[in-house]
Formats: C-alpha cells, sequence, structure tokens
C-alpha cells in the first residue's frame, strides 16, 4: 500500500518502536485486555444520546489516532490508517437495580462498576480498527460514560485531549452545528513517520550512548514478592489507591518549595529511600514513565507518544532527605532530556549483563499523572473519573501521582500473582511515612523505620518477576504546561481503586 496520504484508501506507516513492542507484549499476554485503557466516568447529569453520537463520530473523523490499527507482516508492525471509520455510542440502560442493589445505598454504583469491568475486559483486534469504544450506562438516575481505548494508540495525555474535544462537539452537535477546531488537528500518521525517520536518520544514537552509559551496572529494584512465581505481563492484577494525608502532603509542599522541586520529585525521592531501606541496597533503579511530547504539536496530539526511561539512585545514611530530593530533581531533569530515545532500542543497545538486571519492563514502573482528570465534562455536564475496572498487571508494581483539588493521590497497580494486598498497604505506608518525614529535610534515611521488604535484581535469582520477557522493549509515557502535570511526566492509565480509601475524584 501507499504510504503517501490517499482519501480514498488506508495508508500503512511504520509503527513506532513502542507501538511494536506493546503489539509483541499484546499477543503474548496472558489476558488481553492488559493495554485496554478505562476511564469510567461519572456524569453529573443527564447526556444527549444522539448528540453524543455526533460528538463521538467528529473526533474520529477529526483523529487519524482513533482511525488506526496495527499489523504485522514478515515480523514487522505497522500502523494501518483508514480514511473513515463509521462509530457509535453504546447505551446500555438499567431502569431500577435489583432488590439487593435496591437496598443498599452504594448498590447501584457497584452494579455500575462491574458493567464497567465488563466493557473494559471486551478485547480489541489491533488489526481492525477502531481502537475505541464509548458506552453511555445509566442504572435508575446514575449515568457513567465509559471510554475505552486500546493504549498502542492512546495514552493518558492523548485521553484527555480526545475528552476535551468531544465535549467541545458535543457542545456543537447540540446546537445543530458542526465543531468549530481551532485548527487542524496533528496527524499520528505524520507523527509516526517521524519516529521512522529519525531512527532511520541515527538521531537518537547520542541518547542511545548516553543511557548506555548511565545504564551501566544497573541493578533493577522490587519489593519482595510474598509469592516466588514470575509475574506474567497481563497476568492478573488489583487496582487500590490512597488519598495521600495532610501530613504527607505537607512534607511533600515542604520538601518540593526548599528543593525547588516538583512533588513527583519528592515521591520518587521517596521510593528510593523505602526501597534502600527496605533492603534492595544503596543502589536501586526503577522505571519512570515519561509523556515525550517535545512539541506543541506533540502537546496537542491525540495518540500515542509515552516513553519509559530508568531512574537510578544512590541512598546512603549519611544523605539527608533535602539532598535525596534533590538528586532526584537533578536525575528527572536530565531524563527529560533524553526522553525521545524509545526505551525498547535502549534496552537493545546496553550490555547483556546489564539487561539481565535492568528487565525489559521495569518490575517497578512510576507514574506523574498531574491534573490529568481535573475538570473532567462533556458539554457542561461535569464527569469525574471513576475506579479503574482493570484486572490485568503489566509489571510486578505501578505506581501514579494524581493531583486534584489540591490533594495528592496514589494508585497502584500490582500483579497478584506475586503480592497480597496488605503488602502493597503497607508498601504505601511506608511512602507515606517517609513523605511526612521530608517536611524536615535534615531527617537522614536511617533514621526511618520501613517495614517493606525489598530486593536488587540480579541474573538468576529465584524471585525475580519477568513480566514480557521480549527482547528490546518495552512500555509506556515531558514537557510543562499540558495535561499531564507540570512535571512532563506522563498519565497512561486511569485514576480508580478497589482499595476504598477513596472512590472518585
Amino acid at each position: 500500500m501507499s504510504t503517501q496520504a490517499d482519501d480514498l484508501g488506508p495508508i500503512t506507516v511504520p509503527a513506532t518502536p513502542m507501538q511494536e513492542a506493546m503489539w509483541w507484549i499484546h499477543h503474548r499476554s496472558a489476558q488481553k485486555s492488559v493495554y485496554n485503557l478505562t476511564w469510567p466516568m461519572a456524569c453529573d447529569g443527564e447526556l444527549d444520546v444522539a448528540a453524543l453520537r455526533v460528538a463521538w463520530q467528529a473526533v474520529h473523523d477529526r483523529h487519524d489516532a482513533l482511525r488506526t490499527g496495527l499489523r504485522q507482516q514478515d515480523g514487522t508492525v505497522r500502523m494501518l490508517v483508514l480514511p473513515q471509520v463509521r462509530v457509535d455510542v453504546e447505551r446500555v440502560v438499567i431502569p431500577a437495580p435489583g432488590p439487593a442493589e435496591a437496598a443498599d445505598a452504594t448498590g447501584p454504583q457497584r452494579l455500575l462498576a462491574l458493567i464497567a469491568e465488563e466493557l473494559h475486559e471486551r478485547l480489541f483486534q489491533l488489526e481492525e480498527p477502531p481502537l475505541t469504544r464509548l458506552a453511555l450506562v445509566s442504572v435508575g438516575g446514575a449515568h457513567q460514560l465509559v471510554l475505552t481505548t486500546h493504549h498502542s494508540m492512546l495514552d493518558g495525555w492523548g485521553i484527555r485531549l480526545l475528552v476535551a474535544d468531544l465535549s467541545q462537539a458535543y457542545s456543537a452537535a447540540l446546537a445543530g452545528q458542526p465543531p468549530a477546531w481551532p485548527a487542524a488537528a496533528p496527524s499520528f500518521a505524520e507523527y509516526g513517520r517521524s519516529i521512522a525517520a529519525a531512527k532511520a536518520k541515527g538521531r537518537w544514537q547520542p541518547g542511545i550512548e548516553h543511557w548506555r552509559a548511565a545504564l551501566r551496572g544497573v541493578v533493577s529494584s522490587t519489593v519482595v514478592a510474598d509469592r516466588q512465581r514470575a509475574a506474567r505481563a497481563g497476568g492478573r492484577g488489583e487496582i487500590l489507591q490512597r488519598v495521600f494525608s495532610k501530613a504527607a502532603q505537607d512534607g511533600v509542599a515542604e520538601a518540593a518549595r526548599q528543593a525547588s522541586a516538583t512533588p513527583f520529585a519528592v515521591l520518587l525521592a521517596a521510593f528510593h529511600v523505602v526501597l534502600a531501606r527496605g533492603g534492595a541496597g544503596a543502589e536501586v533503579a526503577v522505571g519512570v514513565a515519561i509523556a515525550n511530547r517535545l512539541t506543541k504539536r506533540d502537546q496537542a496530539l491525540v495518540g500515542y507518544t509515552s516513553n519509559v526511561c530508568i531512574s537510578r539512585a544512590s541512598v546512603r545514611d549519611s544523605d539527608s532527605l533535602g539532598d535525596l530530593v534533590a538528586a532526584a530533581r537533578d536525575s528527572l531533569w536530565t531524563m527529560l532530556a533524553y526522553q525521545d530515545v524509545p526505551f525498547p532500542l535502549v534496552f537493545g543497545a546496553i550490555e547483556e549483563q546489564d539487561k539481565a538486571r535492568l528487565r525489559d519492563v521495569p518490575p517497578l514502573l512510576l507514574s506523574h499523572y498531574g491534573p490529568i482528570v481535573a475538570g473532567l465534562r462533556v458539554g457542561d455536564v461535569p464527569l469525574r473519573l471513576m475506579p479503574s475496572p482493570n484486572r490485568a498487571a503489566r509489571s510486578d508494581i505501578s505506581f501514579g501521582l494524581f493531583e486534584v483539588d489540591d490533594r495528592q493521590a496514589i494508585e497502584v497497580e500490582y500483579a497478584t500473582e506475586r503480592y497480597d494486598r496488605t503488602t502493597v498497604l503497607g508498601l504505601l505506608d511506608d511512602i507515606e511515612a517517609v513523605l511526612v518525614a521530608a517536611a524536615r529535610p535534615e531527617t537522614r534515611p536511617g533514621e526511618l523505620v520501613v517495614r517493606t521488604r525489598t530486593q536488587a535484581l540480579g541474573t538468576g535469582d529465584a524471585a525475580d518477576g519477568q513480566p514480557g520477557q521480549l527482547a528490546g522493549s518495552r512500555d509506556e509515557p515531558a514537557v510543562p504546561d499540558g495535561p499531564g502535570g507540570s512535571d512532563g511526566l506522563d498519565g497512561s492509565g486511569a485514576l480508580g481503586g478497589s482499595d476504598g480509601l477513596d472512590r472518585a475524584f
């Protein structure tokens, strides 16, 4: 097929390295929904179904990522971009909940959550676009908009942009008018071509050399598992979340102020401390999901641009928490300077012994979602993001930091094949304790008691979890002033939790 735009038919474009890695993981995963991203959004009012359908079609006409699938031929994965797709909004209506739900004030919400989970687990055929679905669900007087996409086409930043365009198109449809977009949407196909050109021209070579040096001798850190079995990409998982206490939020604010750092840098330093004090040793390393949106075009792109970088740190008892926050701040800035080099290429270029210790999917992965879920709406109907229905794990444990209404929350997705819920809750307790102590920057790590047991992964360790296990791969999401947060770090998932500590934001 032609690689040039053709209004009469589809085009093919090389998949990005991150998309290609995700394609291979998807097809080898235990649960194919592992890279489904679902945002269940409670509606504070009724939506007009006809206008919503017009708007949903309009955003697909506008953004080519929503008309794109992935196909593999002769070992190469390519994007297939269609000139047009026809889409609809699924309508699920339960006029009144059953007796059990009606007798319980939370019954309708539980039923909505179960429906969202069923919608989430419906599989996408990656070869057949669109890789998006939208359902409007009503149970009694409660309404929920459930948006599901495959991560190979959209990251969290892209979903936020999509919801904003959907809102504008919905308002226009209510008025009987076409949406008045301020400018043409950036093309995801063109983004794919630019990535292929950068690879062909060797543009990333200086960055690859940086990462080869920066990751020499690296050892991934993780939490000691309750069950010594390897976590599989797409194995069973759970999501829970916690809103940080006021004391922890005050600690974050004070540490960030004194170090001229972002809240995410403080959280990253807290992770470094817990890992080091828990037994992983003074040298620790975790994955950090990066938005990788370097230009105004990328920041406006509805698509999947995110990347993974590795954060290394040295934590010694002689350090102060203030020193460690400053080191995390500097590490993030250096990371952002080389964020555009796809992690699959980085992993493929490092020494074999470093690959064995690092893992192609970092066992611990951190993301900064920032205010990505704040102010969601469709037209004049406010939306609140509800708990994620995901029940599959992409790594040992993944963490995300959210900021909503001057509050900070942490979301955790963990592999239940390896970890008990009590272990993850204990880890959150330890992180919160470090954040509280961060208000006193002179505090030494050796003064803190950490109950979580952690380890450094070495070649052949029996406890090593090796999700994915695809050489040269993977996984997800930096620029200030975008929906991903002031850190420029990405939101690539949905805010939710089965922990019961907080149900929605």
